[in-house]
């Protein structure tokens, strides 16, 4: 990582992103797919969808999150049916200098 190497003194500046669907039926799950650190150096680089279904007073949540949210035990990224390139996931975004 960049910076002196002392923790906390490495400030990325990243963008995310969150997009949120709530249906009209409320028997259905509140959907939520998140983007986060996706325009920085790609140290923190993470994605994530998450289900969440509202029963009573109680509210039940099932996701899903891959990049830098699964560590060392990577899996294949689950949207890589799109494009072969969504499995290549480089140390450093092509935005870090």
């Amino acid at each position: 990582m960049g910076g002196n190497n002392v923790a906390g003194h490495y400030l990325d500046k990243g963008f995310n992103v969150k997009f949120k669907y709530k249906p009209k039926n409320n028997n259905l799950p509140h959907l939520a797919i998140g983007l986060d650190d996706f325009a920085g150096t790609g140290f923190f680089t993470r994605e994530y969808i998450v289900a969440t279904q509202e029963l009573r007073d109680i509210k039940i949540s099932l996701g899903m999150g891959w990049g830098k949210f699964v560590g060392s035990n990577n899996f294949e990224n689950p949207l890589s049916f799109l494009s072969d390139s969504l499995d290549i996931r480089p140390l450093v975004s092509d935005n870090y200098d």
